[in-house]
C-alpha cells in the first residue's frame, strides 16, 4: 500500500512541478511525471527505513513527507543538471 501512495505523491509533485517551476522546454509532462514518481518512491522508501514504525512498505507520515521531498529533489536536481549555462 505504501509504494502506491509514494507513486501517487510523486506523480502529483511532478504535475505541480510542471506548473510551478521554470522547466526547460525539452522536459515534457511525461518526463516530469516519471521523475516525480521515481523521486517519490526513493524518498518514501528512505523515509520508511529512517523511521520504521511499520513494515517497509507501510504508510507512515515520515515516509510520506520524504516521498514528497524526494520527488521535489529529483525534479529540481534534473532541472539544474540539464539547464543551459550562459557565459558572459
Amino acid at each position: 500500500m505504501g509504494v502506491i501512495a509514494y507513486i501517487i505523491i510523486g506523480g502529483i509533485v511532478g504535475i505541480i512541478g510542471r506548473a510551478a517551476l521554470p522547466i526547460p522546454r525539452q522536459m515534457g509532462f511525461w518526463s516530469l511525471l516519471l521523475l516525480g514518481i521515481v523521486g517519490g518512491v526513493v524518498g518514501g522508501l528512505l523515509g520508511a527505513i529512517v523511521h520504521p514504525t511499520e513494515a517497509l512498505y507501510g504508510l507512515n507520515p515520515t515516509a510520506l513527507v520524504a516521498s514528497a521531498l524526494g520527488a521535489v529533489g529529483v525534479i529540481v536536481g534534473m532541472i539544474l543538471v540539464t539547464r543551459r549555462r550562459r557565459f558572459a
